[in-house]
């Protein structure tokens, strides 16, 4: 299966997660780009008042492929801003596609509130939605403290914690059966 991952990554943390995931599926890249640089008053503002920033176009055609894998933070119990300007951008040419985020924790209801906005801007539901919480890697004690958790920068080695998981999403992607060795079976 041809599979394009489309990442947004504010943080740098989705984008690791992105890079992992193209390694381990040999699937082609492309991150989203802002047409202005984003500062955390930006993600604020555009949080408080629903925009969506322009973004720079997409050169991958989405047609082109099996699968769209669409990676980016949630914010405030959505998908983060420009993820959503690129959904808009695609309108009717996103054909089957799934959503991993890698985002701080869960909130009662976030992944309800994902998948109905996923659908609301892309025209139909996503294949799959996956949440990897940053939260799951701090000690106990942090697990609730914002600050904490918004400075955490995910390694190589914090995404083996998610390993099934990943190795879920691959399989499923790939066509290989759950259990089977690599990708492909």
């Amino acid at each position: 299966m041809r599979v394009l991952i489309l990442v947004y990554s504010f943080t740098g943390n989705n984008r690791h997660l992105a890079q992992h995931l193209a390694a381990r599926l040999g699937a082609e890249i492309e991150e989203l780009r802002e047409r202005r640089k984003r500062t955390v008053l930006r993600v604020i503002l555009d949080m408080m008042f629903r925009r969506r920033p322009a973004i720079a176009p997409i050169t991958a055609d989405p047609a082109a492929f099996d699968h769209v894998l669409l990676i980016a933070p949630i914010w405030d119990m959505n998908v983060a801003h420009p993820m959503a300007s690129a959904l808009r951008s695609l309108a009717g040419r996103l054909g089957a596609y799934s959503f991993v985020t890698l985002c701080g924790y869960v909130r009662e209801g976030q992944p309800a509130r994902i998948s109905a906005d996923l659908t609301a801007l892309a025209g139909h539901p996503p294949e799959a939605v996956d949440e990897f919480f940053v939260g799951d890697l701090v000690p106990e004690e942090d697990r609730e403290n914002v600050r904490t958790i918004s400075a955490y920068r995910v390694t190589e080695a914090d995404l083996t914690a998610f390993e099934p998981r990943i190795t879920a999403i691959c399989d499923r992607l790939s066509g290989a059966q759950p259990g089977a060795t690599g990708i492909g079976g």
